[in-house]
């Protein structure tokens, strides 16, 4: 949590290969009830490694509540066919009501 706001990131990292960018889409999920809930979403064309991120950021309505998040992230290599798979980090509560 930065400055009131919540935010996520996601980035990738080569393996092998030709591939030099990928669309990394990021979900800042908020857990509400039983469900998890997208609150923003971010998307960026990048390169491999971390300099580059995708990112999704939301201002708190009050940082004394606490709400647990997670990120969801997709990774798709631009020019090559790839898994409908997604990546979900474990939730983490952050005292930031959305």
């Amino acid at each position: 949590m930065t400055r009131g706001e919540v935010s996520v990131h996601g980035w990738w990292t080569k393996q092998s290969g030709p591939a030099t960018k990928a669309k990394v889409t990021v979900w800042l999920q908020a857990h509400k009830g039983s469900k998890w809930k997208t609150v923003k979403k971010g998307v960026r064309t990048v390169k491999p490694g971390t300099s580059k991120r995708a990112n999704a950021r939301k201002k708190c309505k009050n940082t004394t509540t606490k709400v647990k998040f997670r990120t969801k992230v997709d990774v798709d290599i631009i020019g090559y066919p790839d898994s409908p798979r997604k990546l979900y980090t474990k939730g983490v509560k952050r005292r930031c009501k959305v």
